[in-house]
């Protein structure tokens, strides 16, 4: 709104100081057009005709301008109905003395003066007497650029006047350059007005304009905060404007523009006259506006206010093989903008979410109490800014360029908290929407170390986590010069707002590899390097590296520190020599990991052997609690060279145990050296490097070894040994291997031995049972699949399939109680290796005893359901029994053991054991809970001489009866259990050992 200067010249400060008493603000009458009114003996009122307007609070007022009477005097102001809005009595003479009064809604008000005659105002005769109409009035006009040389007609967005009653009051709207030079009007409208179309004196330049809302030929006022202002708005109008859209008339057919679209249509007949006209389909056409085409043939066709088909028909488009154009399309683009809360805190983001009708458009975005550098700073990071919208002088908004339906960030760190109505309007259409948000103070964030201390080896990969509370955002300190000297700050961001971010450091790339260095483990996180104080050349040692925690960086980093914790770094130990283990798998496993999966979520059968069937896979698995950093993200072994530069630090060695006379052992390597005949570096993966379970797990792949022409073949019933070494000049090599120039081994060795897989003798005589078995012996891989097919011409023919057991045979069930003894048939059993066997029989009678079921239940002494583990005759998986005297044991954890003999005759049975508490010194002699080894034998007898170590473990199955003492499936069960398998495994070839 303009400001207006006053008839009256009376003094401000005046002005404002009365604004300071009572909640009716005495003002200067110093305003224009002061109406006449009734009075007596000096008594004057000047009121006129105004639109409703603000006080210095924000609230909604009228003003009169001028009031003149004496002490004793009342003042009262009436609504239309008689409703009393305003009732005061002057203590003295009063002279040309403004007042606001609160104004509930538009209508007509009047203001009387009455006299001081000792009757109420109500009854008293009014010395003078004012009346105007108060109108609810607001106008807008925003910025607009026009394409071709002149500006010819300006589009009011809003002009309204409510008089509170029919709003029918006659009104205009008046456009004036700066000069108040009037360009044009639109006259006699009422009520409330949306896109009005004013005529203008051409504009070939850019100028500012002024609309504003006159009644009866005089700008309509209002109090604006201060003082008196017309009800107008401002805006720039430009000429010369490059189209939203150009398009040759001759193919318009079809075309979708938006309403508000400025579209230069080119390819008419040179300055003739062209009809927009509006396509009725069926009932024909309608003429919406005449053109005319400039010079080259070219005319522009604003769609403002249009929506429907429409063509073009003239002498401008005579030329055009049809005499008129094909018709376009015209839609009001829709737009609506929601923040996704309600507030957000001012360190924080809030999610935008913008949905229109149109695919891609550009948005105006301005704010009351933003500027465009706290607008760019919102939406800067999600959105394309258009910079010249920002450089700009004034603080009329940016524009956002292109954007799609969907959900953004809207980051509000650093704005001031407050409300904030943000509009958003499209820059070449009329559709606008508007979105609030409240922005308050952010809570003060927390900060903590998950542990105070992280205990890492050299050459892995260390962990610390930092506890954010209250922010997402955090500042971390590695190190310190005066304790370490090395000193990096690093930026966390909890992406995923979980309220920790785990740092990973790379504790061989920490001295010059920084970036890459510091990564967040979890990829919705973000992990930067904020700045680097010093690091050095050299890998960083063994040390306690402080680690400190802020909210902010820079120098007020120590002020804001939250916590501290150490990074404590060690070096690795050297490797022993029976760190390395050998292991089979069935020749179709694969093992392909997830970026997620560890080798334990493999549905893969394992076992530890030194002897692998030719065909299946060969695993050789290191035990380290270092070195994982080089591994964790290669694939195979020429990943891990690359990062080592290939100097051969590390290399994994294949040597045959027997050469040929006359002959150096063939070597097969992963380092590329000339000292090895082999290099095999591409042909063994790095199948998984599990840093908390210590362990790097290879594969050999000796079938592509053998198929590369380039490299010797590993020969079928060979030894060979296989040695992963350090070399004793490598970065992270111990102090001993350095010293004594000794690399560092861990060694094994495995026979690639001829595949076997045969059917068993006893297979000629199936029993014609329910469980008649098939069965045979391998050296394949446990777990490979087996699959068989027995046929009897014209009675039967049944299939079946399982997996190699642990002591390579394999069995597969059969129902053939359907079938008669005598009957002949032939198997035929198939390995997923390739191999098969077959044999031919006949069955015979069914002699297998009957069996029965045998429930067994444990309690206590006041009958409660004890877990217990229960043999029966020493077998925990007892199964169906035959007839016959069987001995059941229970024991529990705090229970005394307890057994019952059970006889089956001919029937199922069940039995109930119960268990009595052990004493609470052990209950036998103060030996511990078990009685100790002599005085009831459960250490001697069933722990470790008859049941663990002399006759079930070690003495009776694993070195007296089974053959193949070195092979173990420790744990895996149908997946992997790589601990099981390095810990209980090896420990029982230990005990052998």
């Amino acid at each position: 709104m303009s400001k207006t200067t006053t008839y009256r010249e009376k003094g401000r400060a005046v002005f404002l100081a009365a604004l300071m008493v009572m909640s009716v603000f005495a003002m200067s009458a110093a305003f224009a057009g002061g109406a006449a009114a009734s009075h007596d003996e000096g008594e004057d009122i000047v009121f006129n005709d105004q639109a409703i307007g603000e006080d210095p609070n924000g609230d909604e007022v009228f003003f009169i301008e001028g009031v003149t009477a004496h002490s004793g005097q009342h003042l009262v102001v009436t609504a239309s109905d008689g409703t009393e809005v305003l009732s005061t009595q002057f203590e003295q003479d009063v002279s040309d003395v403004g007042f606001l009064v609160s104004a509930s809604a538009a209508d007509d008000y009047t203001a009387n003066i009455y006299a001081d005659d000792g009757g109420s105002p109500d009854t008293a005769a009014s010395q003078a007497s004012a009346t105007a109409s108060v109108y609810d009035a607001s106008i807008s006009v925003s910025n607009q650029d026009y394409v071709g040389d002149t500006v010819d007609q300006i589009n009011v967005d809003t002009a309204d006047l409510l008089d509170g009653g029919q709003d029918d009051t006659s009104f205009d709207v008046v456009i004036t350059d700066d000069d108040d030079t009037e360009l044009g009007s639109a006259t006699g409208l009422t009520g409330e007005n949306d896109d009005v179309v004013v005529d203008v004196s051409s504009l070939d330049e850019e100028t500012d304009v002024t609309a504003t809302i006159e009644v009866g030929s005089s700008a309509l006022q209002t109090f604006d905060g201060d003082e008196v202002a017309n009800v107008d708005d401002s805006a720039t109008m430009t000429p010369g404007a490059e189209p939203d859209e150009t398009v040759a008339a001759s193919s318009l057919d079809g075309n979708l523009y938006w309403d508000g679209q400025q579209v230069l249509v080119t390819g008419l007949d040179e300055q003739e006259d062209v009809q927009l006209r509006e396509d009725q389909g069926s009932s024909g056409s309608s003429l919406v506006e005449e053109l005319a085409t400039d010079s080259n043939g070219e005319v522009v066709v604003d769609t403002s206010g249009l929506e429907g088909d429409y063509f073009l028909r003239g002498p401008a488009t005579s030329s055009l093989s049809n005499g008129e154009t094909d018709s376009f399309e015209v839609s009001a683009q829709s737009l609506d903008a929601e923040f996704g809360a309600d507030t957000v805190e001012n360190d924080n983001t809030v999610d935008l979410e913008l949905d229109s009708n149109r695919g891609t458009y550009s948005l105006n975005v301005n704010s009351d109490d933003l500027s465009d550098e706290d607008l760019a700073d919102i939406f800067g990071d999600n959105f394309d800014v258009d910079q010249n919208s920002v450089d700009d002088d004034d603080d009329d908004g940016i524009t956002l360029v292109d954007v799609n339906d969907g959900t953004y960030e809207a980051d509000f760190t650093g704005i001031d908290t407050g409300e904030y109505a943000l509009n958003f309007g499209s820059t070449d259409t009329s559709a606008e929407a508007s979105a609030s948000v409240e922005v308050i103070e952010a809570a003060e964030g927390d900060l903590e170390f998950s542990d105070s201390d992280v205990i890492e080896t050299l050459s892995n990969t260390a962990e610390f986590t930092v506890e954010l509370e209250n922010t997402n955002t955090a500042f971390v300190r590695v190190g310190t010069i005066e304790d370490t000297n090395y000193e990096v700050f690093l930026e966390l961001e909890d992406g995923n707002e979980d309220g920790e971010v785990t740092v990973q450091m790379d504790t061989t790339a920490a001295h010059n590899d920084l970036a890459n260095a510091y990564t967040a483990a979890d990829e919705d996180d973000d992990v930067s390097v904020d700045t680097v104080v010093d690091t050095t050349s050299n890998p960083i040692e063994a040390g306690e590296y402080p680690l400190s925690v802020s909210t902010t960086s820079g120098e007020s980093f120590d002020d804001n520190e939250e916590d501290t914790a150490f990074l404590i770094l060690e070096d690795r130990e050297g490797l022993d020599e029976d760190d390395l283990s050998t292991y089979t798998a069935p020749v179709d496993a694969e093992f392909d990991l997830d970026d997620d999966e560890t080798f334990a979520d493999l549905d893969v059968t394992v076992t530890e052997t030194d002897a692998i069937a030719n065909g299946d896979q060969l695993l050789a698995v290191l035990e380290t609690d270092s070195l994982h950093t080089y591994f964790d993200d290669a694939d195979d072994f020429s990943d891990v060279n690359n990062a080592l530069n290939d100097e051969g630090d590390l290399n994994l060695i294949i040597e045959e145990e027997d050469s040929s006379p006359n002959a150096d052992p063939i070597t097969w390597a992963t380092d590329s050296d000339a000292d090895f005949d082999n290099d095999i570096s591409e042909y063994i993966t790095i199948v998984d490097a599990n840093q908390s379970e210590g362990t790097v797990i290879f594969l050999v792949d000796y079938e592509a070894i053998n198929e590369d022409e380039t490299i010797d073949d590993l020969s079928e019933d060979q030894s060979y040994d296989v040695t992963f070494s350090i070399a004793h000049d490598s970065e992270y090599a111990t102090e001993e291997a350095a010293e004594n120039e000794e690399d560092e081994e861990a060694a094994a060795s495995f026979d690639l031995d001829e595949r076997e897989f045969s059917l068993d003798d006893s297979n000629a005589e199936l029993p014609a049972s329910e469980n008649a078995t098939v069965t045979g012996e391998t050296n394949v891989a446990p777990g490979t699949e087996v699959s068989d097919r027995v046929r009897s011409s014209g009675n039967f023919t049944m299939s079946g399939d399982t997996e190699v057991a642990a002591d390579g045979s394999f069995a597969i069930e059969h129902d053939l109680s359907e079938a008669d003894a005598g009957m002949s048939y032939t198997i035929t059993v198939d390995e997923a290796g390739g191999l098969s066997d077959d044999l031919a029989g006949a069955l015979v009678e069914d002699d297998s005893p009957e069996t029965y079921d045998l429930d067994v239940t444990v309690e206590d002494e006041d009958g409660n359901a004890l877990d217990a583990e229960v043999t029966v005759d020493g077998e925990s998986d007892w199964g169906q029994i035959e007839n016959g005297t069987y001995t059941v044991t229970a024991d529990a954890d705090g229970y005394e053991s307890a057994s019952e003999d059970v006889t089956i005759d001919g029937d199922d049975e069940s039995v109930t054991l119960t268990l009595e508490e052990e004493e609470a010194n052990g209950g036998n002699g103060g030996n511990g809970g078990n009685g100790g080894a002599d005085d009831d034998g459960s250490t001697d007898d069933d722990s470790t001489d008859d049941d663990s170590t002399d006759d079930d473990s070690t003495d009776d199955d694993s070195t007296d009866d089974d053959e193949s003492s070195d092979d173990r499936t420790p744990g895996f069960g149908v997946g992997v259990a790589l601990v099981a398998l390095l810990a209980a495994a090896m420990l029982a070839l230990r005990r052998q050992d």
